[in-house]
């Protein structure tokens, strides 16, 4: 089967950069930019009247199944104002689902209440219920637990032991106030019912409709547990797989001191699973990223959930294995250690592993990074969203150059964009590439504006498979490469643009 698409504006990604037409051939390109075009050699032909073809968009940093969790199973409270209005929302969802045997829910960020402080369980114990309750924060590196949640976890008994690189917070009696951070959530979150097979693929395929919608053809779900893990290869198997998933197996769960062994290596069309997962620190926007100076007005300098002697025998235990890493890192302490454990494993070697987030970047490890080989994997859409909690948080000073993205272009360093999705609730393309080049928050505030990029920078920061050299092939129009593409009516190198039509493989879904 072979289909022409002619008269259009098609950015290849490679060279020449644009060309008019192109052929599918089953799934793949296999021919472009033909001249003296015979139409009946086609069996079906395609006339784009004008509009413009890219590349399918590919979200690197997003956390597919618990997207579709919040579409599914998990309340969710993004854009709360109070606790008392999530509160409200809360107890809806405890009357709507009598049988939980849990109440966990998602989504609120403090910055946004009046009084600007976090829930405690105190709060939570208001709710009508005997049930354990659990509240994440948007950055799901903080949870509130109720009375009831922590008597079930054994939170209370004497030899109960808060693991490192986390924290469960105390009362002014001394007594756990409900507050959990970073490894110490999974004191809690290991006390979960778990998902079966059928309710995480409810997650994952109501998530991949909402990723399509976006023209989002390709993503890296960034944290992936055995189980999770599990669900993805049956899902490939059974052909559920909509879009490209690079799943990134987790090492080091929370609440767990033993690392998880490494999973197989695996790669087919629609899945791949190549590199492994650290956390070395926590959110910025909750101020748990780990900085070597205090946050604003405080002494607190955040959680340091990985030092180097801990993280290097694991990290060389997987680059000898083959696999590549990826580090979550924001604050300026942890991408030191993360890049020090790199040079270590790596020498002069150069090799796609990932920083996650990069919230900070000196001088010295931009060098690092590349001379490395380093990838950045960068979420300008936390300047829209989160914006405000990054001004409540630094100082003038580090607030000029936080997510410093500029940065990283001008030292060569690789570069793909994503939203780390649900942490933020907009996952749409065009509002990171916007926040990548106006810098502008929630409430019209400029955050570094010296890091400001140029679109066309921005909008190709999402076409990024070929960087992370995961062999997709899917980040070209390009003969053998896969027919993955997105039409637009107007060229997004100069705005957003209405999105008409996806295709991967060379099948479309309309929107």
């Amino acid at each position: 089967m072979q289909t022409l698409y002619f008269n259009g504006s098609i950015f290849t990604n490679s060279q020449p950069e644009w060309i008019n037409n192109f052929v599918v051939e089953n799934t793949n390109i296999s021919e472009i930019n033909i001249e003296n075009i015979d139409f009946s050699n086609y069996d079906q032909v395609v006339d784009l009247n004008g509009k413009f073809v890219f590349p399918g968009f590919c979200d690197e940093h997003i956390h597919i199944w618990k997207v579709g969790n919040l579409l599914t199973y998990m309340l969710d409270v993004r854009g709360v104002q109070s606790i008392k209005e999530m509160l409200s929302k809360i107890q809806n969802f405890i009357t709507e689902n009598p049988n939980n045997q849990w109440y966990i829910v998602r989504g609120f960020n403090e910055v946004s209440f009046e009084d600007k402080r976090l829930p405690t369980a105190e709060d939570l114990n208001q709710l009508q219920t005997e049930k354990p309750v659990f509240v994440i924060r948007s950055c799901a590196h903080i949870g509130i637990a109720n009375t009831k949640a922590m008597e079930v976890a054994g939170i209370f008994k004497q030899n109960n032991i808060v693991p490192s690189g986390g924290e469960m917070r105390l009362n002014s009696e001394g007594k756990p106030n409900g507050i959990f951070t970073e490894t110490a959530l999974g004191l809690i979150t290991n006390h979960f019912p778990k998902y079966t097979y059928n309710e995480y693929k409810s997650m994952i395929l109501k998530a991949q409709d909402l990723l399509l919608s976006y023209g989002i053809t390709a993503a890296t779900d960034p944290a992936v547990h055995p189980e999770l893990l599990e669900a993805y290869h049956k899902m490939n198997q059974e052909g559920l797989l909509k879009i490209r998933i690079n799943a990134i197996a987790i090492r080091l769960p929370d609440g767990q001191n033993e690392a998880l062994p490494l999973p197989q290596k695996f790669k087919s069309d629609f899945l791949i699973v190549d590199t492994v997962k650290f956390f070395s620190d926590g959110g910025l926007s909750g101020k748990t990223a780990a900085m070597t100076k205090p946050y604003r007005n405080s002494d607190y300098c955040g959680v340091l959930r990985l030092d180097f002697e801990t993280f290097y025998p694991l990290a060389k235990e997987s680059i000898d294995a083959g696999f590549k890493i990826a580090t979550h890192a924001i604050g300026d302490k942890a991408v030191n250690i993360c890049l020090d454990v790199y040079e270590a494993i790596q020498g002069e070697n150069k090799v796609p592993n990932r920083i996650e987030h990069l919230g900070f970047l000196s001088e010295k490890n931009a060098e690092q990074m590349k001379k490395l080989g380093t990838v950045a994997v960068m979420q300008p859409v936390f300047i829209n969203e989160l914006g405000e909690n990054f001004i409540d948080a630094l100082d003038q000073d580090r607030l000029n150059f936080i997510y410093p993205i500029k940065k990283v272009i001008d030292h060569a360093i690789p570069l793909a964009f994503s939203t780390d999705g649900p942490v933020v609730k907009q996952l749409d393309p065009f509002v990171g590439i916007n926040s990548a080049c106006n810098r502008i928050s929630s409430k019209n505030n400029n955050i570094g504006k010296d890091q400001e990029i140029d679109r066309k920078s921005a909008v190709t920061a999402y076409f990024s498979n070929e960087i992370l050299n995961r062999n997709f092939k899917n980040s070209k129009i390009e003969p053998g490469y896969h027919a993955d593409f997105n039409i637009f009516e107007t060229n997004i190198f100069h705005q957003d643009s209405k999105l008409t039509q996806t295709c991967i493989n060379g099948k479309p879904n309309n929107y």
